[in-house]
């Protein structure tokens, strides 16, 4: 869901970035989902008054504020989220990978292959990096026209991170090294969280929720200005 999340706020400062591991994305995603079901409604023929009307009468009936829901206000938003939840590759990738773990480096390749990523892809080993496997990449980016198979149009073959297109496992098991192949036949029959992310998760998000009623019931009794004073000085006498 994090990854998702950062996704979907992508162009707003307070999600954070990869130097912080975008320390925002954690808050949002723990006010929004009690669970792991997102729901996506595609909508034709409102115009986006209308839509957002609608998105404020729901918000009512949910009542929890912005975080009930979540409209694209652009063409280029809902093409950009288009590509990720209607590529179940993209799918699988936000729920079994490590997507973040690998931002840093993207960005910095964004940066300097700018004007390839049209007619290049990611090297199938990036794959491996996404779904958390510490392998090493000499060359980032492959050059679409030197595959076997077309990844500009099947979507069974590649899928989206950051707006860059990755090779999808079941296509990248055929392009590596016989060294690898046991890990990507790992990824594609084995695509459960392992048990100890799934119980990391539940404690983060239990922190978090606790940390923020603490904060509602401190400033609903006037005592978290006060709170906070006091915590200044325990950490300036310690």
């Amino acid at each position: 869901m994090k990854s998702l999340t950062i996704h979907l706020y992508d162009n707003q400062e307070w999600i954070g970035n990869p130097a912080n591991n975008y320390c925002g994305a954690d808050g949002k995603m723990y006010e929004c989902c009690e669970d792991d079901d997102t729901i996506f409604y595609f909508v034709e023929g409102g115009e986006l008054d209308e839509i957002l009307s609608l998105k404020d009468k729901l918000r009512i009936i949910y009542n929890i504020g912005k975080h009930s829901l979540h409209i694209t206000d652009t063409t280029t938003e809902t093409m950009s989220v288009a590509e990720y939840i209607l590529n179940n590759n993209s799918i699988n990738a936000f729920n079994y990978g490590n997507l973040e773990k690998v931002s840093m480096e993207i960005e910095m390749l964004k940066k300097y292959y700018s004007d390839k990523f049209i007619s290049y892809v990611m090297n199938p080993l990036y794959t491996l990096k996404v779904y958390g496997y510490n392998v090493k990449v000499d060359e980032p980016l492959v050059e679409t026209n030197t595959l076997s198979k077309d990844v500009e149009y099947d979507i069974n073959d590649y899928f989206y991170y950051m707006g860059v297109k990755f090779i999808s496992p079941q296509y990248a098991i055929e392009l590596v090294d016989t060294i690898y192949k046991d890990k990507f036949m790992s990824i594609i029959n084995n695509q459960r969280v392992p048990i100890q992310v799934k119980v990391y998760e539940k404690i983060a998000r239990f922190k978090y929720l606790m940390k923020r009623n603490v904060k509602v019931y401190l400033r609903r009794v006037g005592a978290l200005d006060y709170t906070y004073k006091m915590l200044g000085k325990i950490r300036s006498f310690r």
